[in-house]
């Protein structure tokens, strides 16, 4: 299977089964990868030359919900996280919603439907729906397609999800 395939798999079990964790295996460790690969959605990362035991520890890893990875996975994910956090500016529009809203947010530009949210959140729909509400009023827009769209438009362009990363 095409690495380009494992992402597009990758992103369907997400949306198909947004609670169920997913676990990545021989995928080689650079950034670009490993970045795309965990904002696809997954859980867990398995390099290439990883062994039965290390698969097993994974997976088990996985089922506790904890993200389980190679060191330099988690210093490439810290980076990641490091060089977003700089880029933001304090005009950045999501900037006043709350970190719940702001997670609402992100999976509403995912496209996920409320019941999907909740489910990926361990919330209530009824919860969801609070939350949807509130960042549309404080985002002074009618829709969840114009909430994304100023989500998409607060991130810095060099550091948007690319099309169709690899795996």
């Amino acid at each position: 299977m095409a690495a380009r395939d494992g992402l597009t798999i990758l992103s369907a079990l997400r949306t198909a089964a947004p609670a169920v964790p997913v676990v990545v295996f021989g995928v080689d460790e650079f950034e670009d990868e490993i970045v795309s690969c965990a904002e696809a959605g997954a859980s867990g990362f398995l390099p290439r030359q990883g062994g039965f035991d290390e698969l097993e520890a994974t997976v088990a890893g996985v089922i506790r919900g904890e993200t389980v990875c190679s060191p330099r996975v988690a210093a490439l994910l810290l980076r990641r996280v490091t060089t977003l956090a700089a880029a933001r500016t304090p005009t950045d529009e999501t900037a006043h919603l709350t970190p719940r809203e702001r997670e609402v947010l992100m999976l509403i530009e995912r496209g996920m439907t409320n019941k999907q949210i909740a489910s990926n959140l361990g919330i209530e729909v009824r919860t969801v729906k609070n939350h949807v509400h509130n960042l549309l009023e404080k985002l002074r827009v009618r829709r969840r397609g114009e909430a994304a769209a100023r989500l998409r438009s607060a991130r810095v362009p060099a550091f948007e999800l690319l099309n169709e990363p690899s795996c």
